[in-house]
């Protein structure tokens, strides 16, 4: 167990960060570590630098085009760890493009996870087939996995009235299937993950324009009024509860775009 110190007690202003110690009447022996210190930095680039200069001993949540640079330093041990968080692709059922279900089958079963893991994430990543994540005690192993079916796929497209058109893009009813991905361009795996999502929905007919936009207006424009057709989004969790409440209860569908908790995260 560990107590927090006040900065009066630690000397660390608490714009500084935060520093621990050990809490002796919890303990059965002396500890080996007298105090950490949890040192805050307004970005990543900054921390790294504090890290080279030795002002902290360790990093975490390191972006994946950081990971060769601090590979290459001396005495540099990378430890590899699951974060309990994803990314997903939303399909706004409102829109005419998506409003059956044969037409979403057939999306799912048109991307390759793990080839967008490979070429987006450098390998990076776990496909996933539940929000709960794998490693958690409220996983449900009996879901099976979709798949990636390209034949499947067109057949489904085929089967809800989309036909093949001009240019190899999908029409139906006068509507042609030109859908509009919005990402957050601020995360780098957001945009890669976009760039294969929009390569490889073309190999079915699907048109996917894309919409990279900053953190703020993916909240405000698109993810609060719902105007989007399709949208990367992130969770992370807060703790080790599963607890989906705040994204998936059908009471939870009306909030706003400043108020919601999207991340605009960079795992899959």
């Amino acid at each position: 167990p560990w107590r927090i110190l006040s900065p009066d007690a630690s000397g660390v202003p608490a714009t500084d960060g935060v520093v621990l110690e050990p809490y002796l009447p919890r303990l059965s022996r002396q500890p080996g570590v007298g105090r950490i210190w949890f040192r805050l930095y307004p970005n990543f680039g900054a921390a790294l630098d504090g890290f080279k200069r030795g002002e902290a001993h360790g990093l975490g949540h390191i972006p994946t085009e950081s990971v060769d640079e601090l590979r290459g330093l001396p005495g540099v041990t990378l430890h590899r760890q699951n974060l309990a968080r994803y990314t997903m692709l939303i399909l706004n059922t409102r829109s005419p493009l998506f409003r059956d279900t044969q037409t979403r089958r057939a999306i799912a079963l048109a991307i390759d996870r793990e080839s967008i893991i490979k070429e987006a994430l450098d390998g990076e990543g776990v496909a996933l087939e539940s929000p709960v994540l794998p490693n958690s005690w409220a996983s449900e192993a009996a879901i099976k996995p979709l798949g990636y079916n390209l034949a499947e796929a067109r057949k489904l497209l085929d089967a809800a009235g989309w036909r093949v058109g001009p240019g190899g893009i999908r029409v139906r009813e006068g509507l042609t299937m030109t859908t509009v991905l919005a990402a957050n361009r601020d995360i780098p795996a957001n945009i890669k993950v976009a760039q294969e999502l929009e390569r490889t929905l073309r190999s079915v007919g699907v048109d996917v324009k894309l919409a990279l936009v900053g953190r703020d207006k993916l909240l405000q424009d698109y993810l609060g009024p719902r105007a989007y057709h399709m949208t990367l989004v992130g969770w992370e969790a807060e703790g080790a509860d599963p607890d989906l409440y705040a994204y998936w209860h059908s009471s939870q569908r009306d909030i706003e775009g400043d108020r919601a908790r999207y991340r605009g995260g960079s795992t899959t």
